[in-house]
């Protein structure tokens, strides 16, 4: 993910972005966007040095299909050139939703399903910790609905899995494996913050987290695409800070292949 290159104040350019990952062996770069300076990216996506593995995009479920925001990202899906996945968070900056809002996302996953038939794209739901789609469990029943996984995925977000407290990976992903179309990861500390505090993002390696199981669980599922990177509010040197978590994924990934069973935990009482 770009989310590493996100300062306080600023932020590298996509350019430079793409440049930085290609250099430290990334195969792929991302675009986020949160800003109306992030949209005029989107031009870029197609003549981008490292290609772009997601966009990604917020929708809101409380505003009606002919609102200017929602038009925005139907000329999104409509002409993205460069890219074949679009992620997407579903909020509710209205807070029209009290109560359950499953209703309203399968209603808007309708729409960003119709709005990317007539496209190569893959519309894969991002589950995002304080949104009405926040667990990766509930992303897996809207994909069910549809039931078409070359149209419509889900992206599994360490951090969000791990704060929505879908804390036994072997049972969340059993059923999920067409569906799972994008993976990112992170190291985290101060894993027992509670509610509104979330663990703080780390680097890949760093931190109470351990990645090597997760991965691990998530290889029993078949997923052998790309590992992405989350990097937001890591903060320092993003260089830096993503080289180490290129080293760690090179560890697991070595790891993995040569010792696959490692993975497999044991469940443990005192």
């Amino acid at each position: 993910m770009d989310t590493a290159f996100y300062g306080h104040s600023a932020t590298y350019s996509f350019e430079a972005r793409a440049e930085i990952a290609a250099e430290l062996g990334y195969s792929y770069t991302y675009l986020t966007l949160w800003s109306d300076a992030a949209w005029n990216d989107v031009a870029r996506v197609a003549s981008s040095s490292l290609p772009v593995r997601a966009v990604w995009v917020e929708v809101d479920i409380s505003l009606g299909r002919e609102h200017p925001l929602r038009r925005r990202v139907s000329r999104l899906l409509a002409e993205l050139e460069g890219c074949s996945r679009v992620e997407v968070a579903l909020v509710d900056r209205a807070g029209s939703s009290a109560g359950d809002p499953f209703d309203r996302m399968l209603e808007t996953t309708e729409w960003l399903v119709e709005q990317a038939s007539h496209t190569d794209l893959q519309v894969l739901l991002y589950p995002h910790v304080g949104f009405p789609l926040h667990d990766h469990a509930t992303a897996i029943r809207l994909c069910r609905e549809f039931a078409a996984p070359g149209r419509l995925g889900t992206t599994l977000s360490l951090i969000h899995w791990f704060v929505a407290g879908e804390t036994n990976p072997d049972i969340l992903f059993a059923g999920s494996e067409a569906y799972l179309g994008n993976v990112n990861v992170c190291g985290l500390d101060n894993l027992t913050a509670a509610p509104p505090q979330i663990p703080r993002i780390r680097p890949v390696g760093m931190g109470e987290f351990d990645e090597f199981a997760f991965l691990a669980s998530v290889a029993t599922t078949g997923y052998t695409s790309a590992i992405g990177v989350q990097g937001y509010a890591v903060g320092g040197d993003p260089y830096i800070q993503l080289g180490r978590s290129r080293d760690a994924l090179k560890s697991i990934d070595t790891r993995l292949a040569s010792h696959p069973h490692w993975g497999r935990l044991e469940n443990r009482t005192r």
